[in-house]
């Protein structure tokens, strides 16, 4: 049963189903993409704990995380994506994940072997 304050209609020869709802969010052209390697981040610095949050939510220990400013006046800021495998689009990207693979591979190498 369709609750009546759900738009709905009725398909042939069968119940009412509900009216998909959706909307389009327009946006700027310009992105910007975040690159997030354990608990560090490139990008903007107010920017930068709410994203590694999300990377963590999503229990990523690397990502690159595609932005874009909303275009209403408040411009706000929108995720458009995530992505578990980052392109290293630059030397300070390279680098950035070889510091955190370096990280990694000294926490490893201190737990006891059992």
């Amino acid at each position: 049963m369709v609750p009546t304050d759900v738009d709905s209609f009725r398909a042939a020869d069968g119940p009412p189903l509900a009216a998909p709802a959706g909307w389009v969010e327009r946006i700027r052209p310009e992105r910007r993409r975040v690159l997030v390697a354990g608990d560090e981040a490139l990008g903007p610095p107010a920017l930068l704990g709410p994203l590694i949050d999300l990377a963590h939510a999503l229990d990523l220990e690397v990502a690159e995380i595609s932005l874009a400013l909303s275009a209403d006046p408040l411009g706000r800021i929108l995720v458009l994506s995530v992505n578990p495998v980052p392109l290293l689009r630059s030397a300070v990207h390279v680098e950035a994940m070889a510091a955190h693979l370096e990280r990694k591979a000294f926490q490893h190498s201190r737990k006891p072997i059992s």
